[in-house]
């Protein structure tokens, strides 16, 4: 079972698509989270974009054409994975991709808008942050996202509430914000466990 979470608000940068899958072990629950990249052909090609050509190279970060995300082809890879794991539901910010978002839903899959506010952000982070000091925050390597995780900058409000945020307008979160989204339906399913037998250990992997 996954939740897919989606941040597409960038439209000329990057966009990533994060499936995040979880299992009980030990009595305790463990997330895995996988997740696919896309930048535009225009955006890679930029001079202080040399890190983003080198992960087009390695398989890391998936180029799409022209100077705008291709979101088609994340539709494409969100049906195709649904063929090797269950999709719990799909949770995107409700002001991107509205389109792919209907599109999902007249192809079965349930799909969550996440508005981009700290009541709706704060306590997935912070249960993002508690797993992964327990080491039961496990995901794929990608570099990419590993980039993009640590460039989160977290400050706290007076109400003890945390939004994700960055240091400046490089230092993309994109990858982060699509699992702390898919972390918050996560949670809202959190008494539908998956079998350690049933476990998929990458749903998206082909």
């Amino acid at each position: 079972m996954a939740v897919v979470g989606l941040d597409l608000a960038s439209k000329q940068d990057i966009a990533s698509a994060v499936w995040l899958c979880w299992k009980t072990k030990d009595g305790a629950r463990h997330y895995y989270a996988f997740s696919r990249n896309y930048a535009p052909e225009a955006a890679i090609e930029k001079e202080e974009n040399a890190h983003y050509r080198t992960w087009v190279n390695e398989g890391h970060l998936i180029a799409t054409p022209g100077n705008m995300i291709a979101l088609q082809q994340i539709q494409e890879d969100i049906i195709e994975s649904a063929s090797a794991v269950h999709i719990r539901e799909v949770a995107k910010d409700p002001w991107g991709g509205h389109q792919l978002g209907a599109n999902l839903q007249e192809e079965g899959l349930d799909v969550v808008d996440i508005p981009q506010q700290v009541r709706f952000l704060s306590d997935p982070m912070k249960e993002i942050s508690a797993q992964i000091d327990a080491g039961r925050f496990h995901h794929d390597g990608n570099p990419c996202y590993v980039w993009m995780m640590s460039n989160v900058e977290v400050k706290e409000d007076r109400n003890e509430n945390i939004f994700p945020r960055k240091l400046r307008a490089g230092n993309k979160i994109d990858g982060a914000v699509a699992t702390i989204i898919g972390m918050n339906r996560a949670l809202a399913v959190a008494e539908e466990d998956v079998p350690i037998d049933d476990f998929i250990l990458d749903p998206i992997s082909g």
